[in-house]
């Protein structure tokens, strides 16, 4: 076999994997350090010390009686728990910690039961594989679900790192179940048990790597996700709209798809800073995107444009579908009721709306039409919606638009 090829006995080789285990463990635990907004690398760095642990004790009780490697099969069971853990937390899923300590219970009882009152180490040992085979596959699982189109980020590299584990123990399980009983009544002597254990110390240098993989894809997800979105509202930034908003006048012009823009501005913006604070402003620009995302889809584009001008892009609507739109924002933004230390006031906001019938696919000539309509919004009173129109002057005002 590759220890006896390598010059290596089975604890030489065993304890090489426990050590991985350990050194790997402190790299997650460190990696936590720097990641605190991110969940689940502590369930994960302490998933890994449980099972380098669990390793520890079955190779220096491999020898021994068969209660002895109990504790070992349980920390094992109990660090894959641990990982199905720190999966759900990664993805913002709630921390089920009933799990760990539900599969450490299960192994003690089921190797107990087995393995000491029965005296079946055979059927111990099936048990032992099924159980660590089903939370491989569950954890990869996981994965792939809470990810989405995992295969093409690190997420899949960890899914595909479980589910190989999970097709090693199944095959280990038909191996087992086909396999005279003497073959492995010493544990230590059967081969396939040394592949195993060189697989185990593989898959756990590979797995901790595709968790920092995880780890760095996340970070690196909300840095992009933090130079394209505006820190007060939440929306996107002017450089990051503009850009998005090519590709997307792109895509309809090209599937043949009317494309509306929504531009806004709160009315006497100034007047609110000015007056109540700029505290209080910053409140009044939260709760206006609060309230355009409330409305929206997650194909439409919604930006912050100017200090008070906000941008919406609509793809596969017409303006007279945006004019609607426009209308019900409008009307539930002034419904809103803001506090400051003088008693409450209430805002309104203004928009103008053009559509790709009027102004071509140009994202510019676009944003351009809705402002000519914005303008003639707020010169006729504020707090109402124009659609720009192709006819002189340049803009239609919407009479039934107007505001009660």
């Amino acid at each position: 076999m590759l220890a006896d090829w390598l010059g290596l006995d089975f604890h030489t080789l065993a304890f090489t994997v426990v050590l991985s285990t350990l050194v790997l463990s402190a790299l997650l635990f460190t990696a936590r350090l720097y990641a605190e907004d991110i969940q689940g690398v502590g369930c994960w760095a302490m998933g890994n010390l449980a099972i380098g642990a669990g390793i520890f004790i079955i190779v220096y009780q491999i020898e021994g009686l068969s209660r002895h490697l109990i504790p070992g099969v349980a920390l094992i069971a109990f660090g894959n728990g641990l990982y199905i853990n720190g999966i759900q937390a990664f993805f913002g899923g709630r921390r089920q910690y009933a799990i760990p300590f539900a599969l450490c219970l299960a192994v003690v009882l089921v190797d107990t039961l087995c393995a000491i009152l029965w005296q079946d180490v055979r059927l111990a040992m099936l048990a032992n594989i099924a159980i660590h085979c089903m939370t491989t596959a569950a954890c990869g699982w996981l994965l792939l679900k809470h990810a989405g189109r995992a295969w093409r980020n690190p997420y899949g590299l960890t899914a595909g790192l479980f589910l190989g584990m999970a097709l090693l123990m199944g095959v280990r399980f038909v191996s087992v179940l086909v396999s005279a009983p003497e073959t492995y009544a010493a544990l230590d002597a059967w081969s396939a048990n040394r592949l195993v254990f060189l697989w185990a110390g593989l898959f756990e240098l590979c797995l901790a790597f595709g968790f920092v993989l995880m780890l760095n894809y996340r970070m690196a997800e909300q840095l992009r996700a933090f130079a394209a979105h505006d820190w007060l509202s939440g929306a996107l930034n002017r450089r990051y709209l503009q850009e998005s908003a090519a590709r997307l006048a792109a895509n309809c012009q090209r599937l043949n798809l009317s494309l509306a823009v929504l531009l806004f501005d709160l009315d006497h913006f100034k007047r609110v800073n000015d007056k109540f604070g700029h505290q209080v402003g910053d409140e009044v620009i939260r709760r206006f995107a609060e309230t355009v995302r409330k409305v929206t889809r997650s194909g439409d584009l919604f930006g912050r444009y100017g200090g008070e001008e906000f941008c919406l892009l609509l793809p596969n609507a017409t303006a007279a579908q945006g004019r609607m739109l426009a209308e019900r924002i409008r009307a539930s933004f002034e419904r809103e009721i803001f506090n400051c230390e003088d008693g409450t006031f209430a805002c309104t906001v203004s928009a103008g709306v053009s559509d790709s019938s009027m102004a071509g696919f140009d994202p510019d000539q676009l944003i351009t039409a809705a402002d000519q309509a914005l303008y003639e919004s707020k010169n006729a009173g504020r707090n109402r919606v124009v659609v720009y129109a192709r006819t002189s002057p340049g803009v239609r005002l919407e009479r039934d638009s107007y505001a009660s």
